[in-house]
């Protein structure tokens, strides 16, 4: 497996390759003379970018040889601003990620959906999921994240009521108490 191909476990958070070391880089544009072109790279990955001292530099489309592919912003070589990440084999079912990058992470808002149907809104530091929500395939919510922790939602819990106790003032008279 080259580093462009994701390592995704199904239901965990994917590694995002971290480098574009396959490119072809050969008579590959300098700063100066930055223009479009395609390249593909040794283990078949193709790319449709702007490139810049052998590294990808803004919009660029990605397809690695596993039919994973990226369009979006990059910066040196990584994936940072607005993307969409689409792993796996896209004419089957596959996961998604659309929302914000930053140095080949997941960072700021965004959304993943599983290929099985579940999906995460909301905020990621990191690469992991900081602050939102999960829902499962039928949109119900099963899960919060606060500051990088699941908080799973609370259930009611049946809760007995105290039986009602009614007090009335009136006036008592005992041989017990002091007239």
């Amino acid at each position: 497996m080259n580093s462009l191909e994701p390592n995704v476990v199904p239901g965990s958070t994917p590694i995002i390759p971290q480098n574009l070391q396959d490119i072809d880089t050969e008579n590959t544009p300098t700063v100066s003379e930055t223009k479009e072109s395609t390249k593909t790279g040794v283990s078949g990955t193709l790319y449709s970018n702007q490139l810049k001292e052998k590294a990808l530099n803004g919009h660029a489309t990605t397809t690695t040889a596993n039919d994973s592919k990226y369009v979006g912003e990059f910066k040196d070589g990584k994936y940072h601003g607005q993307g969409q990440l689409c792993i796996g084999d896209q004419k089957f079912s596959h996961d998604e990620y659309v929302g914000e990058f930053s140095q080949g992470e997941f960072e700021g808002e965004g959304t993943y959906r599983w290929a099985d149907g579940r999906k995460y809104v909301g905020a990621w530091k990191g690469g992991e999921k900081w602050t939102g929500k999960e829902y499962c395939k039928d949109r119900k919510l099963i899960g919060n994240y606060v500051e990088g922790k699941r908080r799973p939602l609370r259930k009611q819990k049946k809760r007995k009521l105290a039986p009602v106790v009614t007090v009335s003032h009136k006036k008592f008279d005992s041989d017990w108490f002091e007239k």
